[in-house]
């Protein structure tokens, strides 16, 4: 496209929707969005172009989660094909941080590499999120929350400058891991009300071969989440098991087997540590 200069005398005509848009997209590259710095220009990652496809708005610094969808109707000012979006939830499907607010059934734009500022919660009202510098983070239903074992990486913690006002954290999208989604995966639903969602798997233990998926709230987290299978004898002599989920230390395995699915770190970070599709006994035949 060609924009020439005017020169004094030239009369004032009004702007074409080319040169409008021309505009709009030299303001977006140079404008990171933040109502706290909107002149600063923009020194943080990667971006691209994203489509708004729920119904819900997507609050500025705050993770997206990609479909999977290339989203063919992009906007004229972008030579590329954008992606639709909804609000981030879940640690295993790609996702990255929206540079500005995302109304429903409308474009915007998300950061997908490098570093990045995020708001640790869906919103940015409310407390800080007391999150450590070098914490690993990944989307859940309240927000972006602590994972031991993969995660986009804190550069420098949220602030909170007043009762109301928070300023995003920054992070670091490089190198982002999927999370384990196998069998007794662990992931986090609320780490303020203690509530875990348990995978599906199986185990050798009659009457136990499929557990379903499950949600758990504990009344305390020390530790470790563990699977615990307890056993009795019945009357003709036949074991009877049964299975509850303890978070502990550690666990008496007097009359059960115990078996750690993950650790959770003081912070709330999770550490998968079981990752086979079956719960067995090495060297034991039931």
């Amino acid at each position: 496209m060609n924009f020439p200069d005017t020169v004094p005398g030239d009369r004032i005509q009004p702007e074409s929707a080319a040169r409008y848009n021309a505009l709009n997209a030299l303001l977006r590259a140079s404008d990171c969005g933040s109502k706290l710095r909107p002149t600063a220009p923009c020194r943080y990652g990667l971006t691209v172009d994203v489509y708004n496809i729920s119904a819900d708005p997507i609050a500025a610094f705050c993770a997206v989660q990609f479909d999977g969808t290339v989203h063919r109707n992009y906007p004229a000012t972008s030579q590329l094909p954008g992606f639709d979006v909804v609000p981030a939830e879940s640690p295993n499907l790609p996702w990255g941080i929206a540079t500005g607010d995302i109304a429903p059934g409308t474009w915007g734009t998300a950061f997908i590499s490098g570093a990045a500022p995020a708001f640790f919660a869906h919103t940015s009202a409310g407390k800080a999120q007391d999150f450590e510098i070098g914490t690993k983070l990944v989307p859940s239903p309240t927000g972006l929350s602590p994972r031991g074992d993969c995660g986009a990486i804190i550069l420098c913690p949220e602030e909170q400058t007043d009762a109301e006002t928070i300023s995003p954290g920054v992070i670091l999208l490089d190198g982002i891991t999927t999370a384990y989604t196998g069998a007794f995966a662990v992931t986090c639903l609320s780490f303020a009300e203690r509530k875990y969602s348990i995978a599906a798997g199986s185990t050798v233990f009659p009457g136990l071969e499929q557990l379903p998926e499950t949600e758990v709230t504990f009344s305390s987290l020390n530790g470790s989440i563990w699977l615990v299978i307890s056993y009795t004898f019945s009357a003709d002599g036949n074991p009877e098991y049964t299975a509850e989920y303890i978070a502990d230390t550690s666990i008496d395995e007097t009359d059960r087997f115990a078996f750690e699915l993950a650790k959770i770190g003081t912070n709330g970070a999770i550490t998968q540590v079981w990752r086979h599709e079956k719960i067995s006994v090495p060297g034991w035949v039931l």
